[in-house]
This record gives C-alpha cells, structure tokens and sequence, in this order.
C-alpha cells in the first residue's frame, strides 16, 4: 500500500528544496529545483502548476522568476502538499479491504492495531508542518549539486 506516490514525494522534496535553499524574498527558477534534484523539468512543471493553484507556492515570471512557498514552512502542512498533487489521502478503515464492482466478493479485516496505526497517520498528516518534516529530515541534497 502507497500513501504517497513519486509524484507526491516530487512535490514534498521540492518544497523541501524551497524551504532550505528559497531566498527570503525571492525566487528559484523550476530547472534549477529540477536540476538539483534530478526530477524532470517537465513533470516537475505539472507539479509545481498544481501546487500553485492551490496556494502552496507563488509563481513569478520573467527575469529573477521561479517558484517559493507561499507563506511560511511552518504554516504549510505536507498533507497539503500532499493533496495539492494527488488528491485527499484516504487511510483505509480496515487491514484488507477488497471489493469487487460485480458483488460477488466483499470482506473486510480490522484489527485494533490496525484501527490505532490507521490514527496514527492520520494525525501525522493533520499535524506534520513542512518546516518541521525539514528539521527531522536528513535531506541531503550535495549528490544533487552537480552545477
């Protein structure tokens, strides 16, 4: 089971990227986030669209353009991120769940430890800042310096 996809890790590690490297008042331009990286300018492009319509990171075009967070990392949950890219994070209720559209096949396993891990995420995802994944996180990024 994923509950974040590439695509997702893409938008939390360059908003990570944004959140280490960003100037305070300025902007990155998206081949430079992409380049340090190693994600591709073009799929790195669609991510940063959909985080930007959603209110994660502000765009500027032109000369000294790019991309920074819009507001401050300690404001931004991952889950936000998370969602902006992917859509809401659902959990499942249930260890295994499994359903067949035809209705012949229907069953469902929930454990306690299932249902207190299930909360377990949840609250990491409503409460997790990206400032704060940025102070617990070892995000090295000297492989990605390759200028």
């Amino acid at each position: 089971m994923k509950i974040v996809s590439k695509t997702g890790a893409y938008g939390v590690l360059a908003c990570l990227y944004l959140d280490k490297y960003g100037p305070v008042s300025g902007y990155i331009s998206v081949r430079e986030i992409g380049r340090r990286l190693q994600i591709p300018y073009s799929y790195l492009s669609k991510i940063i669209q959909l985080l930007s319509s959603k209110g994660v990171v502000k765009t500027k075009r032109g000369s000294g353009g790019g991309i920074a967070l819009d507001g401050a990392s300690s404001q931004i949950l991952v889950k936000s991120i998370i969602e902006a890219v992917e859509g809401p994070i659902i959990v499942p209720d249930s260890f295994i769940e499994q359903e067949e559209h035809t209705g012949s096949l229907q069953f469902m396993i929930t454990i306690d430890e299932w249902t207190s891990l299930k909360e377990q995420i949840e609250n990491m995802f409503n409460t997790l800042t990206l400032d704060r994944l940025s102070s617990i996180t070892q995000v090295s990024l000297t492989k990605c310096n390759k200028d």
